[in-house]
């Protein structure tokens, strides 16, 4: 049997340059991936269509108003088809405005937190 090894400065530096080179790799995977989302996105953006809400009917169905232009229309949306129902006319519709950014976790722990305190659930 060999006798156990003592750490020399050499075994260190290398432990050393493996985990700098580890957090290199994690640290260009992470703005690797932000750059890829982003460019994603914009990609899949458009100034003409939008999906306004969504609500599920079932497993693989749902009901969804979409705006194309300036018109609105409702259609029923499964794995396999996309059936159009009826076009809505804006003033049939409550359109909200989304308000910024959503809410930081925190803050929405922090009022969930408040309500179960004082009861209101």
């Amino acid at each position: 049997m060999r006798p156990a090894r003592l750490l020399t400065a050499q075994s260190v530096s290398e432990l050393l340059t493996v985990i700098l080179l580890f957090a290199l790799v994690l640290v260009i995977t992470y703005f690797t991936t932000k750059w890829i989302a982003t460019s994603q996105k914009a990609a899949g953006t458009s100034a003409n269509i939008e999906v306004l809400e969504t609500s599920r009917l079932s497993a693989s169905k749902y009901f969804v108003i979409v705006r194309i232009g300036r018109r609105f229309f409702a259609c029923a949306v499964s794995k396999e088809q996309v059936t159009f129902l009826t076009e809505l006319a804006e003033d049939e519709l409550d359109l909200k405005k989304k308000t910024g950014a959503p809410l930081p976790f925190g803050d929405f722990f922090r009022i969930a937190k408040e309500q179960v305190k004082s009861g209101n659930r």
